[in-house]
């Protein structure tokens, strides 16, 4: 995650410093921890203008990936994990993995105590995402207001004033 890459070029004696932005979106203003019996869900979620199926919520395990989307879990197949506008990363170290495996979870205590701290923060999740999405609308909103503002004043300009008194 925090990685970076010094790249020197002797040609043109010049250094470049490359760092991956793995995530695209805006934050979202929610805690970045959730303490739990067994230790600290961290987490971090962002918030894409566009839907893509390509990238979703992550679980992990002390930084490693268990799986790809955290909807591979049946009890999180609901919303907000299933819009498509919402990525990021929950990081549980407490996670029993399966053994020779690091993408298989053991159903146990562990699971249902990262699932219940998961639905813990679906309410604030549902309206950080409620919030954007009404400060885009208004955004819209008067977007499409000047544009209608100006296409009447553009008209009324255009207009011979003599034959429309009325919109005076």
């Amino acid at each position: 995650r925090h990685a970076s890459v010094r790249i020197l070029d002797r040609v043109v004696h010049k250094t470049f410093t490359v760092e991956p932005c793995e995530f695209t979106g805006e934050r979202l203003p929610i805690a970045a921890t959730k303490a739990t019996p067994l230790g600290d869900l961290h987490v971090e979620l962002y918030f894409r203008d566009s839907e893509s199926a390509e990238r979703g919520v992550a679980v992990c395990k002390d930084g490693t990936r268990v799986l790809r989307d955290v909807t591979e879990l049946e009890q999180l197949r609901h919303a907000p994990w299933t819009d498509g506008r919402l990525e990021g990363v929950l990081d549980y170290s407490a996670l029993g993995l399966s053994p020779g495996t690091r993408s298989g979870i053991e159903p146990d205590e562990r699971l249902m105590t990262f699932l219940a701290a998961v639905q813990a923060l679906e309410p604030a999740i549902q309206q950080a995402m409620a919030s954007r999405d009404a400060a885009e609308s208004a955004r819209a909103s008067r977007d499409i207001l000047k544009q209608v503002h100006k296409a009447f004043v553009t008209a009324l300009r255009e207009l011979p004033a003599s034959e429309y008194l009325f919109f005076d």
